[in-house]
């Protein structure tokens, strides 16, 4: 039977869990307007006279920010998942009922992980924007971790889609 056609899908228990990983994508995807607001408080009236060093924070901020996008976008969800599937089956429940639970259960670390790894980009640009004084960093980085956080949230669709990426 497809995953599409699970009766597990409608059950309160999914909605449920689906719901609360939403709750903590929208908590993790306000953080950059958070991030965004406080850093243009704390950097005004700063000189925005870019140095040397000044360059070389923002270039070190700018290079770990893709790499923590990179990380985010390529994150191994067969492995992830792999430690979930492992988890003892509860006695006299029905196996395929169990494997969906288990694969929800992984699929909420692994969302909830690739969304703190998107939000980090948010970190270097409030860092970046209150050591440099630097507006551009500040809302550069900040916008990119809520471009992530935004083509990455989660929902029924994206748990399918996890399925069907760890069971190939």
């Amino acid at each position: 039977m497809p995953i599409q056609d699970h009766a597990f899908l409608s059950t309160p228990f999914f909605a449920a869990k689906i719901r609360v990983t939403r709750i903590i994508g929208l908590a993790i995807g306000v953080c950059p307007l958070i991030y965004v607001f406080v850093g243009f408080f704390a950097s005004q009236g700063r000189a925005t006279a870019v140095n040397p060093a000044s360059n070389a924070i923002l270039l070190g901020l700018y290079v770990l920010s893709a790499v923590m996008g990179v990380m985010g976008i390529m994150l191994p969800d067969k492995l992830l998942a792999r430690s979930a599937l492992q988890a003892p089956a509860e006695a006299g429940a029905d196996p395929a009922k169990e494997k969906l639970r288990h694969l929800l259960d992984a699929y909420t670390r692994t969302t909830i992980l690739r969304l703190a790894l998107f939000e980090s980009i948010g970190i270097y640009g409030l860092v970046g924007g209150i050591i440099t004084g630097d507006i551009v960093i500040l809302m550069a980085l900040n916008a990119f971790s809520a471009m992530l956080i935004f083509l990455h949230f989660p929902g029924r669709e994206k748990f399918l889609g996890f399925v069907d990426k760890v069971e190939r």
